[in-house]
C-alpha cells in the first residue's frame, strides 16, 4: 500500500491509498508532481484554504468542535458545552480522560490542499499510543501531536 495523490473533478489533490495494481496515470508520489501535471493540462486549482489551529485543553487534548470544524466556545456562566465536556478558558474541554482515551482513532476529513499529518491516538486495548494519519478536519479528541502528549495524558485512563 502506498499513499498517493490524485486530481479529481473538484480541482483538488486528494490523498488516497494506491494498492499497486492497475489503475491509471492519475496518481503521484508528491503534491508537487500532481500540481505540475495539472498545470500541464491547464487545470487551475482553487485558492489554498488556511487551516486554523484548534485550541488545546489540558494535556494537549484538542478543544471540542462542531461538524464544520468550528471550535465550540463557551462561558462558565452558561456552560453550553456538549455532554461530557466542561468550559475551560472559553473552550469546551473533556471533563474526564475516558472521553478521549477510550474512543477509536478517527483520521477525520481531508482539507483542501492540506497534507495529512502524523498524529498519535491512545489504543486502550494495547495500553499504548499508536501513530495514525490525520487529514486536517473533524475526527475526535483522541488525537495528539506527539507520542509524549498522548501517553502522558492517557496512561492512567
Amino acid at each position: 500500500m502506498f499513499v498517493k495523490l490524485k486530481m479529481i473533478t473538484t480541482d483538488a489533490h486528494i490523498p488516497f491509498i494506491y494498492l499497486g495494481c492497475e489503475g491509471n496515470e492519475n496518481r503521484f508520489e508528491t503534491l508537487s508532481e500532481c500540481q505540475i501535471s495539472c498545470d500541464k493540462y491547464g487545470i487551475k486549482l482553487k485558492k489554498k484554504i488556511e487551516a486554523v489551529p484548534i485550541p488545546k485543553c489540558e494535556g494537549g487534548v484538542r478543544a471540542a468542535f462542531d461538524s464544520q470544524s468550528l471550535v465550540l466556545t463557551c462561558s462558565t456562566d452558561d456552560n453550553n458545552c456538549p455532554e461530557g465536556y466542561k468550559c475551560v478558558n472559553g473552550h469546551c474541554c473533556p471533563a474526564n480522560k475516558d472521553i478521549v482515551c477510550k474512543v477509536q482513532s478517527d483520521s477525520g476529513k481531508y482539507v483542501f490542499q492540506q497534507n495529512h499529518t502524523q498524529r498519535y491516538f491512545y489504543k486502550a486495548l494495547a495500553g499504548n499510543c499508536v501513530v495514525f494519519s490525520y487529514f486536517g478536519a473533524l475526527g475526535n479528541a483522541n488525537n495528539f501531536e506527539t507520542y509524549e502528549e498522548c501517553i502522558n495524558y492517557c496512561k492512567n485512563a
